[in-house]
């Protein structure tokens, strides 16, 4: 399988190499691509999303190539005659240096690519990827989106504090709380088990889950609107995240990645507002508020 175009010389890296961490930021997508000689063949892509930062500067630099690519094009038409001399030149004018552009996407390619079809992606390499095959990678790359994106660092902040405040109710599936019925009393005491009658599970009455007074609601939707379809909880991705970070708070290192350094921000900031409002409410039980 052939998706590296052939060269002679390797270009050495200077790019810090993606890492293969169990965070559950590791993804593995399968792409299909076309060689040369005409046939279509698979490969696996092991690799960690670009962020948003990094998404806005990648996407400048493809508006600078597609700039730079427009300038091109106007010369065409101006060298046979259908295009005025003044006419091109602002969108020629501030181009980017297409080796540059072209750099700026390996390093990008080598800094979240962990293989490509079980290979190490190496500057050099990246440089000599078929363009169909780099344009779909590329497009793997940048595809978190910022909603996505947000939405997971929402997830991920409300389900640390949920954990740390309410570890029974974090792992309580919203399903369980539509069906059953659990002797909760709210905001500090969740139960860990249903309620059971002459052993068995007694059963919620149907249309009335406790959604308003749940912790795992967002502070921004109204009591009425509240439903399970508005809670947010540690998914997979957010448990791995969480159970990577501990690992790594336990040990006193982290490895060198932005996904991991945003992950621990929030996780760390989230446990800190979870223990300030702890404190805050045992002050207030011993004094017998509340």
């Amino acid at each position: 399988m052939t998706l590296i175009a052939p060269t002679r010389t390797e270009v050495a890296d200077r790019v810090r190499p993606a890492l293969d961490l169990p965070d559950g930021f590791t993804w593995r997508r399968a792409i299909t691509v076309r060689t040369p000689a005409g046939r279509s063949t698979r490969a696996m892509v092991v690799f960690r999303p670009a962020l948003a930062r990094e998404r806005i500067d990648a996407y400048a630099r493809l508006a600078d190539r597609e700039t730079r690519e427009t300038g091109e094009r106007g010369e065409d038409l101006r060298g046979e005659g259908l295009l005025d001399d003044d006419e091109g030149e602002s969108e020629e004018s501030g181009a980017a240096d297409p080796l540059a552009v072209e750099q700026a996407e390996n390093e990008l390619l080598v800094g979240h690519v962990v293989s490509l079809g079980g290979h190490r992606l190496t500057l050099g390499s990246a440089s000599r990827l078929l363009p169909d095959v780099k344009q779909a990678v590329l497009e793997l790359v940048l595809g978190y989106s910022s909603a996505a994106e947000a939405r997971d660092l929402q997830r991920l902040a409300i389900g640390v504090r949920l954990v740390t405040m309410h570890p029974e109710l974090a792992r309580r599936p919203c399903s369980e709380c539509v069906s059953n019925l659990y002797d909760d009393r709210p905001p500090d005491q969740f139960a860990e088990k249903p309620l059971e009658r002459a052993g068995r599970v007694v059963l919620r009455v149907v249309g009335k889950p406790p959604c308003s007074f749940c912790p795992k609601q967002p502070t921004g939707v109204k009591l009425e609107d509240r439903r399970p379809e508005t809670a947010l909880e540690l998914n997979d991705r957010g448990w791995r995240a969480l159970s990577h970070y501990r690992e790594c708070r336990s040990v006193g290192a982290f490895p060198d990645d932005p996904i991991v350094k945003q992950n621990a921000s929030i996780i760390r900031a989230a446990e800190d507002v979870a223990e300030q409002l702890r404190s805050i409410r045992v002050a207030m039980a011993g004094r017998g508020v509340g």
